[in-house]
């Protein structure tokens, strides 16, 4: 656990002998930058905390060798903009928090490989649109947060694919309307 230390930047060298790390706790730093060698040594990395940093830019591959990754957090993160590829390599990936950044767009193939997903969390993003498409994959999806968000409306289509969904949050969404379609497939929904 490396959490509320001043770490500012992770190098190439960082990790470079923790060859079997499966997890680590960054939380609470002042890191900036993921480079795409940040975590490369770390291939069995299973859950990884970096929430509460003012990490800014992401390479697109920093994450392309931590295949094994189940957990990730980037919440409060002040991230502007996610580039798509950096969860594709992600095949592992059962829970995912963007939550608390300043994310006004996500590309609708951002998690298009992240099959195993079951809890996202996109709260208070800043998010204005949300591409129907964008969750299409995940399949096994049982918690999804877009709550606090400016979404102002929701194609019908968003969740068909979700048949797993049980937590659906919404609240504090500039919603204007919300079609009866994108309740039509979710028979397992229990909190609204």
């Amino acid at each position: 656990d490396l959490s509320s230390n001043n770490i500012t930047e992770i190098t190439q060298h960082s990790f470079a002998n923790l060859t079997l790390l499966e997890e680590l706790d960054l939380s609470s730093n002042n890191i900036t930058e993921i480079t795409q060698h940040s975590f490369a040594n770390l291939t069995l990395l299973e859950e990884l905390v970096l929430a509460d940093n003012k990490i800014e830019r992401i390479h697109h591959r920093a994450f392309a060798r931590n295949t094994h990754l189940k957990r990730l957090s980037l919440q409060k993160c002040s991230l502007v903009n996610v580039p798509w590829e950096i969860f594709e390599h992600m095949k592992q990936l059962t829970a995912l928090v963007l939550a608390d950044n300043k994310i006004e767009r996500i590309h609708h193939r951002a998690f298009a490989r992240n099959t195993h997903l079951k809890r996202l969390s996109l709260q208070k993003c800043s998010l204005v649109n949300v591409p129907w498409e964008i969750f299409e994959h995940m399949k096994q999806l049982t918690a999804l947060v877009l709550a606090d968000n400016k979404i102002e409306r929701i194609h019908h289509r968003a969740f068909a694919r979700n048949t797993h969904l049980k937590r659906l949050s919404l609240q504090k969404c500039s919603l204007v309307n919300v079609p009866w379609e994108i309740f039509e497939h979710m028979k397992q929904l229990t909190a609204l």
